[in-house]
């Protein structure tokens, strides 16, 4: 009985693999010319796609800015009318999209075969930082620039706080070095509700300083009752800014109460009041 040879690459199979034609090498070439073939193929598929006119863009839709203009967000995305759709680099026309300050997010959507959705999303401005230099805070207190003439005339202004406040924002509820950053965002937030008795849009500066708390100087818009500051102190705001709507109803209805200086809330079971320097003399306050 004659035993077959089975190992592909043994003496035997070599030999009768040459005398077919069919050695190792060969196969290999025939396999890297195939591919060759196929990857021409895709690539002049693709040339033939991307500068045909079927694929042109004719429509782009931009969704979500308020801050930009339609303009800026084309020109940062370099993406135009006429361009073909399927030559756009949608990750490199992103990235330009995010060097611009006011972009959180951004997405740009292509709709075959000839439209194109830029979504995106801006920071949403909470207040102006002033450490040396003048930086804007979005809501989740992240600084995302410096401040520019004309856009922070609605934003109030916050002063006391350093660097070293908000270098970690991520363990800002357990630090307890954050407790002065953690009474401004606080005091910001309450006031972007829509009842709060101290709206932002009506606060003039934030003053934080590290041993009696916050004060607030209010607009000369605003100032319920004639009053220029109010004195917030440290934690239990809710309470405080409580008592502190119910001081501004009792001094509607009072007359003689209404050129109060600055209120102190400082203690959350007391308000002391300072009427302004024609009532009293300097010094003295009045407790209700």
């Amino acid at each position: 009985m004659i035993r077959k040879n089975d190992y592909p690459y043994s003496h035997y199979s070599r030999t009768e693999n040459a005398v077919q034609g069919r050695g190792p090498d060969e196969e290999i070439l025939r396999g890297i010319f195939f591919l060759g073939i196929v990857s021409i193929f895709f690539i002049c598929a693709y040339h033939l796609l991307a500068h045909c006119a079927y694929f042109r863009i004719d429509r782009i839709t931009v969704s979500g800015n308020e801050r930009i203009s339609r303009k800026e967000i084309l020109a940062y995305a370099g993406i135009r009318k006429g361009v073909n759709l399927l030559s756009l680099n949608l990750f490199l026309s992103q990235k330009r999209l995010r060097t611009n300050p006011w972009i959180a997010r951004c997405r740009i959507v292509p709709l075959f075969p000839r439209n194109v959705r830029i979504e995106i999303a801006e920071h949403r401005p909470l207040a102006v930082f002033d450490m040396g230099e003048s930086f804007i805070v979005n809501q989740q207190g992240r600084i995302f620039k410096r401040a520019e003439k004309g856009e922070t005339d609605l934003l109030p202004r916050v002063s006391g706080l350093k660097f070293s406040d908000i270098s970690d924002i991520s363990d800002i509820a357990e630090a307890e070095t954050a407790a002065p950053f953690r009474a401004v965002m606080e005091v910001l937030l309450s006031g972007q509700t829509e009842d709060s008795i101290l709206p932002n849009p009506q606060i003039r500066e934030i003053r934080l300083d590290r041993e009696t708390g916050i004060s607030l100087l209010l607009s000369e818009n605003y100032r319920p009752c004639a009053v220029e500051e109010i004195r917030l102190g440290y934690h239990h705001f809710p309470r405080k800014y409580k008592k502190l709507r119910k001081l501004f109803a009792y001094m509607k209805k009072h007359s003689d109460m209404h050129k109060i200086r600055s209120i102190d809330l400082n203690h959350p079971d007391r308000i002391a009041v300072n009427p302004g320097r024609t009532e009293v003399p300097a010094g003295k306050n009045k407790e209700v």
